[in-house]
């Protein structure tokens, strides 16, 4: 098995975050970890049909998602833990 990373911000005004200070809405970051056999010849292709796979299933706006690098997502998630 081979790890299979993807990183996504999801803006504000998807209404999933807030900040927890002044209550409002925040941009939230999601890490997807899969286990595959093989890892995708196309990367950006797969990372495309995973952001259309999370649209649909927490019921998003297609724009609301926009993938990010594992940088960027390391130094924004967790802020406010």
């Amino acid at each position: 098995m081979q790890k299979l990373l993807f990183y996504y911000r999801v803006s504000a005004e998807a209404g999933i975050g807030k900040n927890m200070e002044t209550g409002e809405p925040t941009a939230v970051y999601l890490k997807v970890d899969l286990d595959v056999e093989q890892l995708p010849e196309d990367y950006e292709a797969a990372r495309e049909l995973m952001k259309g796979a999370i649209s649909e299933q927490l019921q998003l706006n297609n724009e609301w998602l926009t993938p990010i690098s594992e940088e960027e997502y390391n130094a924004n998630q967790g802020e406010d833990e």
